[in-house]
């Protein structure tokens, strides 16, 4: 490895293609070595040279990254986003990915396609809430599966990166899905996100060996331990506890019609005011038994108003069933599986369009402007984490000014033949008052002073002798 540590000035210099022959001052180190937290550090895996200059990596600190950031993204003539040049990593990010030995935990991890299950199970019910057509969840897509929070989640896990970095993911992708998309905070996005960390969480404690910490994670404990009589406790504990007094055993051997009437009752107990985590986990489980070996009940738990139910729904049949999950809609899950795997690596070179760190910076001043740079005008690949990169589909602010001026000028177009109307409505009305006042007038035999004077001569007449 090749390391070379530049002030702002000079990195500046650097990028902007000047300078080069600072490129000769870097220096053979070994993997691993501390970078200088006063400079901004510049690796090459191989030796740097005048025809390519670009690092295979940048570390620097959070401030030292937002000034080169707005200073190259505002120069017409510099490469950039920078990001989508070199991987950028702050001192933390780095010392997590380079200078940390793996923790004892991570062996107990298993990433083969029936060990990350969950995660495209939940990557798929995911895909099915945020879906605008709700007819059926067998029409979502692959590639809405691959945008969602859960598959990147796997895709993390699968990386073996440091589990530590899975604290940052949700707001992260949260925070770019809304910037990238230019819309207002999306309700049902937050609350699609919020209720994903739960089972989320919960799988990722289990492979790490943490104990459950209530009746949730018990039951998904026993289930991915496979431990028949564990199941058998903590299920009779969650029931009587919420007056469902009956066995596994019983449910099981159950008719179908009766694990729906099952169903509905605990729907309706999750749905009520008293509803909780643990009701969320009872009802999708009982859906797991209704139909086992399948996400069959998706679209009712879905359409239910409770993601959570949804993401625990999906876990637990993962945990149950993961060949049939995996095997669903003609291998979908394989196929996750097999973009999970695609993760980066320490010896790749970046593949996204930028980075969230600058991405952030970019956000204050407009990002439409480094669109026509990427891969596609709809999509941006964003690098959540180190060697984490995500999808996300991309609306440009011009274009969603496009549609709002052209619904303000539709809008104003119909106030303006909506007033016509009316005023040609209320002016026949008048008309056609008018002209019945008229025919009124005319219709008496004289006019109202010569009635009135006829009158008064006809009273002052005396009688006939």
């Amino acid at each position: 490895m090749w390391n070379l540590s530049l002030t702002r000035k000079d990195f500046i210099d650097l990028w902007l293609g000047g300078s080069r022959k600072l490129l000769g001052l870097a220096s053979e180190q070994s993997i691993g070595s501390e970078p200088d937290e006063n400079l901004i550090n510049l690796q090459w895996d191989l030796r740097p040279s005048a025809e390519y200059y670009f690092p295979d990596r940048v570390i620097a600190s959070d401030e030292d990254l937002k000034h080169i950031f707005t200073a190259l993204n505002s120069s017409p003539t510099a490469a950039t986003p920078v990001s989508a040049y070199t991987r950028i990593l702050t001192f933390k990010e780095y010392q997590a990915y380079f200078l940390k030995t793996p923790r004892a935990h991570t062996a107990q991890l298993d990433i083969t396609p029936l060990g990350l299950a969950p995660f495209i199970a939940m990557a798929i019910a995911e895909c099915a809430l945020l879906a605008e057509d709700r007819s059926s969840w067998k029409q979502i897509s692959l590639t809405g599966c691959v945008k969602t929070l859960s598959f990147t989640w796997g895709k993390v896990v699968k990386s073996g990166r440091s589990i530590s970095t899975t604290d940052e993911l949700p707001n992260r992708w949260f925070r770019t899905y809304v910037a990238v998309s230019n819309i207002a905070t999306s309700e049902t996005l937050r609350r699609t996100a919020t209720a994903s960390a739960g089972a989320l969480n919960t799988y990722l404690n289990l492979t790490q060996g943490l104990q459950p910490s209530g009746y949730p994670e018990a039951l998904a404990d026993a289930l991915y331990k496979k431990d028949k009589k564990l199941i058998n406790v903590v299920w009779l504990e969650l029931t009587r506890r919420y007056g469902f007094d009956i066995s596994l055993e019983s449910l099981m051997l159950a008719t179908r019609e009766e694990r729906a009437t099952y169903l509905q009752q605990a729907l309706k107990y999750s749905l009520s005011p008293e509803g909780n985590e643990s009701l969320s986990a009872l009802c999708a489980f009982i859906a797991t038994q209704v139909a086992p070996g399948s996400l069959e009940h998706l679209d009712l738990l879905r359409n239910s108003g409770n993601p959570e139910i949804v993401f625990w729904y999906a876990m637990y049949a993962a945990l149950l069933s993961p060949d049939e999950i995996l095997g669903t809609l003609g291998g979908l899950g394989y196929r996750l599986y097999k973009l999970m795997a695609a993760s980066d690596t320490h010896s790749q070179q970046t593949t996204a369009d930028v980075c969230y760190t600058e991405l952030k910076v970019l956000e204050r001043s407009g990002i439409d402007a480094f669109l026509k740079k990427t891969n596609s005008s709809r999509e941006l690949q964003v690098e959540l984490l180190p060697y984490v990169t995500a999808p996300f589909e991309y609306s440009s602010a011009q274009q969603l000014d496009l549609r709002y001026q052209r619904g303000r000028l539709d809008y104003i177009e119909y106030e303006y033949h909506q007033a016509s109307r009316l005023n040609h409505e209320y002016k026949a009305k008048v008309e056609k008052a008018i002209s019945l006042l008229s025919g009124i007038m005319d219709d008496t035999p004289g006019s109202y002073n010569e009635s009135v004077t006829n009158r008064r001569v006809a009273n002052r007449k005396k009688p006939t002798e």
